[in-house]
């Protein structure tokens, strides 16, 4: 709080009583209230994700070892979370990945070979939210990496050229893509449609 500039003064006072309703506005951006249960990131001025970049490792350690305190001393509270989920075939998502034997269309990734398990995603190309089909058109099997990379960057696909184009200015062609080039030929023009890019 000495770095804040508040108004008044509240060292030596380890749980202040009053706060001045200025300096209240000021260092309630930076609370995280209860974060060992629920974070609130709309309350932080620096996202949790800067953390280390803002503040410096020791402070962000200690306040990940806080989180821990808080949570050990009062676990966290069971909540009911409601979601609204597309209906999928997730026979065709597993015969997709079964065909490229759990290797990732991007990159190749076979994780069997190091960690004795398969490990692959698929990701619907045109999202079902947005009118997507759930066909093998509209989806690539993808590693974990992969499938986060693709949805943290919003990335664009571009049928012709089976090509992920990133916002950064990277693209990454598909190089297992049997499903989209030995479709037949009815089936080519039922694919999903393209997909709006959105910045």
């Amino acid at each position: 709080m000495e770095l804040l500039n508040l108004s008044a003064t509240y060292s030596g006072q380890q749980n202040p009583r009053y706060i001045v309703p200025e300096d209240e506005k000021i260092i309630l951006r930076y609370l995280q209230w209860n974060l060992g249960e629920v974070p609130d990131p709309e309350k932080q001025v620096i996202p949790s994700s800067q953390l280390a970049q803002t503040f410096g490792t020791e402070r962000t350690l200690k306040a990940i070892y806080n989180h821990d305190r808080i949570v050990t001393l009062r676990p966290p509270v069971k909540r009911l979370v409601t979601e609204q989920r597309y209906e999928r075939n997730q026979s065709l998502a597993d015969g997709l990945k079964s065909y490229y034997e759990h290797c990732c269309q991007v990159c190749g990734q076979d994780f069997r070979p190091v960690y004795g398990v398969s490990m692959a995603d698929t990701h619907h190309i045109h999202y079902l939210r947005d009118g997507g089909l759930d066909i093998s058109g509209n989806i690539v099997v993808v590693c974990p990496n992969h499938h986060q990379v693709i949805h943290t960057t919003n990335s664009h696909f571009n049928r012709q050229t089976l090509i992920y184009e990133y916002p950064n200015d990277l693209h990454e062609r598909l190089t297992l893509i049997d499903h989209f080039t030995n479709a037949p030929e009815s089936l080519r023009q039922e694919l999903a449609p393209e997909p709006k890019y959105e910045s």
